[in-house]
């Protein structure tokens, strides 16, 4: 789980930084239910589609990784996405990483390193 949260997170933070930016629209949402027989009841989930055109004029559209609870833009808002130029079908659109996500991961994947260590010893 550390190694995950780990190449996930540099691997976004390099987009981040060594991508292109262009301004993506937001089309629609693809919205899910999670925890359908949940004692505390079900949870809608919402998820943007968003479109941008590429530094080379491929148009794209895709939806976020990640999904939220609110949705955070309107249809039509623009947003800033970020993408790597040889595969924009790997991009991130602004305010939609699971950092939270991937935080959890890498302190569960490091107590579990530190616990098994102990263990070993």
């Amino acid at each position: 789980m550390l190694i995950f949260a780990i190449w996930k997170s540099v691997a976004t933070y390099l987009i981040y930084i060594n991508g292109e930016t262009t301004e993506a629209t937001i089309i629609d949402y693809n919205s899910a239910t999670y925890n359908q027989q949940s004692s505390t009841g079900s949870s809608l989930t919402h998820s943007p589609i968003y479109t941008f055109t590429t530094s080379e004029g491929k148009n794209i559209t895709l939806y976020a990784g990640s999904a939220n609870k609110v949705k955070k833009y309107a249809i039509g808002d623009k947003v800033k996405v970020y993408y790597p130029k040889k595969n924009p079908r790997s991009a991130k659109l602004e305010g939609y990483f699971p950092w939270k996500m991937y935080t959890i991961l890498g302190v569960a994947g490091l107590l579990g390193v530190v616990l098994f260590g102990k263990k070993l010893q």
